[in-house]
Protein backbone atom coordinates (compact mmCIF):
# COMPACT_ATOMS: atom_id res chain seq x y z
CA UNK A 1 0.00 0.00 0.00
CA UNK A 2 1.18 3.69 -0.61
CA UNK A 3 2.85 5.74 2.33
CA UNK A 4 1.02 8.38 1.53
CA UNK A 5 -2.08 6.52 1.55
CA UNK A 6 -1.73 4.65 4.72
CA UNK A 7 -0.49 7.87 6.46
CA UNK A 8 -3.91 9.64 5.50
CA UNK A 9 -6.01 6.94 6.46
CA UNK A 10 -4.24 6.87 10.02
CA UNK A 11 -4.48 10.30 10.44
CA UNK A 12 -8.48 11.36 8.67
CA UNK A 13 -8.87 8.44 11.78
CA UNK A 14 -7.36 9.30 14.24
CA UNK A 15 -5.32 7.05 14.75
CA UNK A 16 -1.62 6.86 16.25
CA UNK A 17 0.54 3.64 16.75
CA UNK A 18 3.60 2.47 18.61
CA UNK A 19 5.79 -0.55 17.31
CA UNK A 20 7.55 -2.29 20.22
CA UNK A 21 9.66 -5.39 20.30
CA UNK A 22 9.40 -8.23 22.44
CA UNK A 23 10.87 -6.51 25.32
CA UNK A 24 8.31 -3.68 25.03
CA UNK A 25 10.58 -1.18 23.82
CA UNK A 26 9.42 1.07 21.35
CA UNK A 27 10.76 0.98 17.92
CA UNK A 28 8.58 2.64 15.81
CA UNK A 29 5.89 5.18 16.15
CA UNK A 30 3.39 6.99 12.83
CA UNK A 31 0.14 8.04 12.53
CA UNK A 32 -1.83 10.83 14.16
CA UNK A 33 0.64 12.27 16.75
CA UNK A 34 -2.34 14.68 18.43
CA UNK A 35 -3.81 11.34 19.40
CA UNK A 36 -2.36 10.81 22.75
CA UNK A 37 -1.19 14.53 22.69
CA UNK A 38 2.49 13.71 23.28
CA UNK A 39 5.15 14.39 21.11
CA UNK A 40 6.05 10.77 19.92
CA UNK A 41 9.89 11.69 19.04
CA UNK A 42 10.53 11.16 22.55
CA UNK A 43 8.74 7.71 22.50
CA UNK A 44 11.20 5.61 20.96
CA UNK A 45 13.47 3.43 23.22
CA UNK A 46 10.75 3.93 26.08
CA UNK A 47 8.87 0.73 27.87
CA UNK A 48 5.00 0.89 25.88
CA UNK A 49 3.89 1.24 29.61
CA UNK A 50 5.43 4.51 29.83
CA UNK A 51 3.21 5.42 26.53
CA UNK A 52 0.16 3.19 28.35
CA UNK A 53 0.17 2.57 31.90
CA UNK A 54 -3.22 1.03 31.34
CA UNK A 55 -1.17 -1.40 30.03
CA UNK A 56 -0.13 -2.27 33.54
CA UNK A 57 -0.90 -5.78 35.14
CA UNK A 58 -1.69 -7.12 31.37
CA UNK A 59 1.90 -8.51 30.87
CA UNK A 60 -0.05 -12.14 30.37
CA UNK A 61 -1.83 -10.93 28.15
CA UNK A 62 0.69 -9.08 25.75
CA UNK A 63 2.81 -11.77 26.32
CA UNK A 64 -0.16 -13.71 24.46
CA UNK A 65 -0.45 -11.39 22.24
CA UNK A 66 3.57 -11.40 21.30
CA UNK A 67 3.37 -15.27 21.37
CA UNK A 68 0.51 -15.56 18.57
CA UNK A 69 -1.80 -17.28 21.12
CA UNK A 70 -4.12 -14.28 21.04
CA UNK A 71 -5.04 -12.74 18.23
CA UNK A 72 -5.61 -9.10 19.99
CA UNK A 73 -5.47 -7.37 23.51
CA UNK A 74 -8.13 -4.42 23.66
CA UNK A 75 -8.94 -1.67 25.95
CA UNK A 76 -11.91 0.48 25.82
CA UNK A 77 -12.89 3.84 26.88
CA UNK A 78 -9.34 5.06 28.12
CA UNK A 79 -9.75 8.39 29.65
CA UNK A 80 -6.85 10.69 29.15
CA UNK A 81 -7.11 14.56 30.27
CA UNK A 82 -5.36 16.76 27.55
CA UNK A 83 -3.13 19.36 28.61
CA UNK A 84 -6.01 21.91 27.84
CA UNK A 85 -8.39 19.90 30.53
CA UNK A 86 -10.47 18.06 28.02
CA UNK A 87 -10.93 14.68 28.44
CA UNK A 88 -10.38 12.65 25.50
CA UNK A 89 -11.61 8.76 25.26
CA UNK A 90 -9.37 6.50 23.42
CA UNK A 91 -9.62 2.73 22.19
CA UNK A 92 -6.31 0.90 22.65
CA UNK A 93 -5.43 -2.48 20.34
CA UNK A 94 -2.26 -4.57 20.56
CA UNK A 95 -1.44 -6.96 17.82
CA UNK A 96 0.68 -9.00 16.94
CA UNK A 97 2.97 -8.11 13.51
CA UNK A 98 4.77 -11.57 13.30
CA UNK A 99 8.62 -11.21 13.12
CA UNK A 100 11.33 -9.19 11.97
CA UNK A 101 14.98 -10.45 11.95
CA UNK A 102 13.38 -13.36 14.02
CA UNK A 103 12.14 -11.46 16.61
CA UNK A 104 8.50 -10.95 17.54
CA UNK A 105 7.29 -7.85 17.72
CA UNK A 106 4.01 -6.08 18.43
CA UNK A 107 1.87 -3.17 17.53
CA UNK A 108 -0.22 -1.06 19.87
CA UNK A 109 -2.56 1.21 18.12
CA UNK A 110 -4.65 4.33 19.80
CA UNK A 111 -8.15 5.91 18.27
CA UNK A 112 -10.08 8.56 19.52
CA UNK A 113 -13.03 6.84 20.57
CA UNK A 114 -16.59 8.74 19.34
CA UNK A 115 -18.47 10.10 22.06
CA UNK A 116 -21.46 8.11 23.18
CA UNK A 117 -24.73 9.00 21.78
CA UNK A 118 -27.01 11.19 24.22
CA UNK A 119 -29.20 8.27 25.68
CA UNK A 120 -33.25 10.03 25.01
CA UNK A 121 -34.77 9.10 28.74
CA UNK A 122 -38.78 8.90 28.36
CA UNK A 123 -40.28 8.25 31.45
Amino acid sequence: MDPTLTLSILLDRKVAYAMADRQLRVTEVGGDPTVLEKDPAGWLGRSLFDLAPELVGSEPALADVLSGDLPRFELLWINREMPDGRTSYLTMVDLPIGTRRGRSWACCTWSKTPPRPASSNSN
